[in-house]
């Protein structure tokens, strides 16, 4: 906006819609580059796969896998179930890792 863009130039530059950049504008001039940049913590259930979890699960993927060439999704969930670090999660929350 410095250079005279105005807020639909740069919403459509962006790809933002018109909430999205008042919000944003309003964050900035409040608090800061890094607060209108970084996310706020959100309400609701915490993420099933924690920091500690995806840790495991990108350790136990880089491992050798046990009589097998590689591991799967199931082999990998049969690990984390064994290390007793989670309960059984599904094959798609571990792939998403």
């Amino acid at each position: 906006m410095a250079d005279g863009n105005g807020p639909l130039v740069l919403e459509q530059s962006l790809g933002l819609n018109r909430n999205a950049y008042y919000t944003l504008k309003r964050r900035y001039l409040s608090e800061g580059l890094s607060a209108a940049l970084d996310d706020l913590p959100r309400s609701g259930r915490p993420p099933k796969i924690t920091e500690h979890i995806e840790a495991k699960i990108t350790s136990i993927a880089c491992s050798d896998a046990p009589g097998s060439s590689k591991w799967t999704l199931s082999l990998i969930n049969d690990k984390l179930v064994e290390l007793g670090c989670e309960h059984s999660l599904s094959d798609e929350s571990i792939r998403l890792v």
